[in-house]
């Protein structure tokens, strides 16, 4: 059995963490855990929960972030932090431009955060700030949804998301690759695997995405490659 899958795997973001996935590879550095989102996101819940009974944006989000302020497992995946993959460029593209900041967490966390500090509620600005400095400065930018290709991913570097067998996930697309591969994209969307292992920036590409129409079903997109050389150099 080759070591390697024989079909791209592609990862959603934004181009908030395009520098460090350029100078540590995707999965290289976990910028949940580095910046402490979690914590800060239990802290504008329980803010949240004191100020925004009257805040129906908030009330329609309750519950899912609830959920990832307690990083559940069950029916969903509420983990974060770590990569997922996807087999289908569809669910990468959907979950980067629906994701403003290129995290499920760290978007809930950031919309929240700043209906706080628009309302003036006390201990945002000030304590909140001095904790985490680097999720503020995050308010002001304005990241781009990004998508990532990895080409010839090795089987040791993927576990389900689930608690499914894994090398039964990868030779049921294989299979459907071979011998029905107009059901590939659709069986496609409903698996995704998580990286165990860190990919080098030179064994990935990267899209910046542009929406050019939004449809049911999701949205129609132009994909555009990014140069690290080039970027680095501006």
């Amino acid at each position: 059995m080759p070591d390697n899958i024989p079909f791209p795997l592609y990862h959603g973001t934004s181009t908030l963490f395009m520098d460090s996935i350029f100078s540590e590879g995707l999965g290289g550095i976990d910028p949940i855990k580095k910046n402490r989102i979690i914590d800060l996101a239990r802290e504008v819940k329980s803010l949240a929960d004191a100020n925004l009974a009257d805040c129906p944006d908030y009330q329609s989000r309750r519950f899912s972030f609830d959920q990832m302020t307690k990083q559940s497992t069950g029916q969903f995946n509420w983990q974060h932090g770590e990569s997922y993959l996807s087999p289908s460029i569809h669910t990468a593209i959907r979950y980067a431009t629906n994701k403003r900041f290129g995290s499920e967490i760290v978007t809930y966390t950031l919309d929240i955060l700043t209906e706080l500090i628009r309302r003036k509620i006390p201990g945002v600005t000030d304590n909140l700030f001095q904790k985490y400095p680097q999720a503020f400065g995050w308010l002001d930018s304005s990241p781009s949804p990004l998508l990532i290709r990895v080409n010839d991913v090795s089987r040791a570097y993927l576990e389900s998301e689930t608690n499914t067998s894994c090398s039964q996930q990868i030779a049921k697309l294989e299979s459907l690759l071979k011998h029905e591969p107009k059901s590939f994209g659709l069986v496609g969307q409903q698996m995704n695997f998580r990286l165990s292992g860190p990919i080098s920036a030179n064994q990935i590409e990267l899209f910046l995405i542009q929406v050019t129409e939004w449809q049911s079903h999701g949205p129609t997109f132009n994909l555009y490659p990014i140069n690290p050389t080039k970027t680095e150099l501006g």
